[in-house]
């Protein structure tokens, strides 16, 4: 059986001096997950899904006068050429009503009745033994939590193991991030326009509250999390934000030019634009519009005009001052420094647990990083919008018509539409011919689910092997082991053999399928994106019968509540499990019992079962391996695993 924590790791690279620009940025990165403290013993979080009537509101601290809650909200100003989307709506209405549908115009909002989507009703929201209550005031969003100012000055000094019981405040809402399925809210600071975060988010997908370390994956250890709008949001959820960071005072007055993403993010500053779209002397002499279509530049331009976003980087201390040096069309990798691709691997880098060992992302937002890795990006000309579009597709995903199938790929490749079942050895329109799922799996994670990679290679059980990255072959055959793939992609495609083959411990890996060893041995990132596929209906169907279900359900009580919730949205993809009541953040105890009843509710439907597959630990009578489903679970890589979005 082979091990991922076994394998060597590659030479470390030198550790870096953080100087306090650097800690600015990771801090919403990485540092926000440093634990403040155990704050308890089987802690849970609840929230009451009435209004409170009658609540007593606790006695506010130093609470902000209302006449001054405006400068509290960074202040949208034109600057530098840029002048916001209001300026491109009169000559461009179709291209300014298109982008107004779009997620990226509400990534940031002012709190509003129209912006914020979760029950501001007076309700109380428990985690830790610490109880919030969100409320509205007339037009006004109102919150009693623990005070933002303190406790982000705990984890700048650290904390004990038991802190002192929180200050209450009320505060009010100013902005809110996000929109499509969870959103953040920020309350003012007492340090000028500084913004930090309420301690709970609202769900979209699912209605509901939930604390803010649950929201993604972060170790079990991690009680609290900080956040700072003004330095780590800013930089990609509003237009040119320029933080205005005085490192002696260490305080903000921010200034945006707009919040959320809109015009000028994508085609750059646009009052040179209107100049010379009104003089055409100008237009004559100057020659060419200095606008920026991303579809009409360079294809490695085009896409860097995404990536200034959709990567992983590193600000430095003249962008907490000045503000950000990348303009659409110009040089991203002059402007900023994007992560080194093989410093990756070092687990001591801050964005380590953000990549597979191989370098290749695994947290979702961070496509252009995989993509410049790609041999269609380096030799060809695949861009961000040879797939995406920002005015012509469906906003969910920005999907194109034409990336929806095999067209995209087949364009470049047009031997292989000639016969694509041949190419793929999967049958034409089936699951397995889609040239996305196997060059493009889903080994990415944010937002509570699987999303694709796009670093485009092909399918490697070596890699899968050296690395722990999962593969498309065995995220698609849930029931089939790594030595399985690598003897079809030999013969398929002669593809060396590695030498791990003729190893014993590749002889008793043969034995469990490697989704298993992933679900219940693996890390957390293994752990979470083998989840989502164990729900995933192209993969329940390729794998046969419903014996996933018993594996899947060990997961009901992982350590991170976010392995837990995927856990439970796949168990719910059987018909056999309607009955099944689970919530991914009740007590341990809960959880437990949540696990027996989904495996009983199994068992009692195992006559109506299809044979079972080999390497799947159970028995042809469908009886459990259960010793060694427990000791793959004892084996299971505790590294704590943080993957951000």
């Amino acid at each position: 059986m082979f091990h991922r924590s076994t394998i060597a790791v590659k030479k470390m690279l030198s550790s870096a001096v953080k100087t306090e620009s650097q800690s600015l940025c990771w801090s919403w990165q990485v540092l926000p997950l440093v634990v403040i403290g155990l704050l308890g013993i089987g802690a849970c979080s609840k929230q009451r899904d009435t209004p409170t009537q009658g609540a007593k509101r606790a006695t506010p601290i130093d609470q902000p006068k209302a006449e001054s809650a405006a400068w509290k909200v960074p202040q949208q100003v034109p600057a530098r050429g840029y002048l916001s989307s209001q300026a491109c709506q009169t000559c461009h209405e179709k291209s300014h009503e298109s982008w107004h549908r779009s997620f990226h115009r509400t990534m940031t909002q002012v709190a509003s009745s129209e912006s914020i989507q979760a029950p501001f009703d007076g309700r109380q929201l428990t985690r830790r033994g610490t109880t919030c209550t969100v409320e509205r005031r007339g037009d006004a969003f109102w919150v009693t939590a623990p005070d933002p100012d303190i406790e982000y000055q705990r984890f700048q000094e650290g904390s004990s193991v038991s802190p002192p019981p929180p200050q209450m405040v009320e505060r009010q809402v100013m902005l809110v991030t996000g929109s499509h399925h969870m959103q953040i809210y920020w309350l003012p600071s007492r340090n000028s326009n500084e913004l930090r975060i309420f301690p709970w988010v609202f769900f979209i997908d699912e209605q509901r509250w939930i604390p803010y370390e649950d929201s993604f994956v972060a170790p079990p250890a991690v009680r609290q999390m900080r956040a700072n709008w003004n330095a780590n949001c800013i930089a990609c959820h509003s237009l040119e934000g320029k933080p205005n960071h005085n490192f002696d005072t260490k305080r903000f007055q921010t200034e945006v030019v707009e919040f959320g993403i809109s015009c000028e993010a994508c085609h750059g500053p646009g009052e040179a634009h209107i100049r010379w779209q009104g003089d055409k002397r100008i237009a004559a002499e100057k020659g060419t519009d200095p606008i920026v279509h991303p579809g009409h530049v360079p294809t490695k331009v085009a896409s860097q005009v995404c990536g200034q976003c959709h990567s992983d980087f590193i600000r430095d201390r003249d962008y907490y001052t000045a503000g950000p040096r990348y303009r659409a069309g110009g040089n991203l990798n002059a402007a900023q420094k994007t992560i080194d691709f093989e410093a990756r691997i070092d687990p001591r880098h801050p964005f380590h647990d953000s990549h597979w060992e191989d370098g290749t992302g695994r947290v979702g937002g961070r496509e252009y990083s995989g993509l410049v890795a790609s041999a269609c990006f380096q030799k060809g000309e695949l861009t961000c919008i040879t797939c995406h579009s920002m005015h012509s597709a469906d906003p969910n995903q920005q999907l194109t018509l034409m990336a929806q199938g095999n067209d995209v790929c087949l364009k470049c490749h047009p031997a292989i539409s000639q016969d694509i079942a041949a190419h793929t050895h999967h049958a034409a329109g089936s699951s397995g011919s889609e040239c996305y799922n196997c060059h493009m799996p889903r080994t990415s994670f944010a937002l509570f689910r699987a999303m694709r990679s796009h670093r485009v290679d092909n399918p490697s059980a070596t890699t899968s092997y050296a690395t722990g990255r999962p593969n498309a072959c065995n995220l698609c055959h849930l029931d089939k082991s790594l030595a399985w793939t690598a003897e079809r992609l030999h013969a398929w495609y002669g593809t060396q053999l590695p030498e791990w083959m003729a190893s014993n411990e590749a002889n008793a890996s043969e034995d469990v399928a490697a989704s298993i060893e992933w679900l219940l041995q693996g890390d957390a990132a293994q752990r979470i994106v083998t989840a989502w596929h164990y729900g995933w209906q192209p993969a329940r169907e390729a794998s046969g019968s419903d014996w996933e279900t018993p594996l899947l359900a060990q997961l009901l009580n992982d350590p991170y509540s976010a392995v837990r919730l995927v856990a439970g949205r796949s168990l719910k993809s059987s018909p056999n499990l309607a009955e099944l009541k689970f919530d991914f953040l009740a007590p341990e105890a809960e959880r437990a019992l949540a696990k027996l009843q989904a495996i009983e509710l199994w068992s009692n439907s195992h006559p109506d079962l299809a044979p079972i597959p080999a390497a799947v630990l159970q028995q042809a009578s469908g009886q459990l391996d259960e010793p060694a489903i427990r000791r793959l679970l004892q084996l299971q890589n505790r590294r704590p695993v943080t993957i951000t979005e």
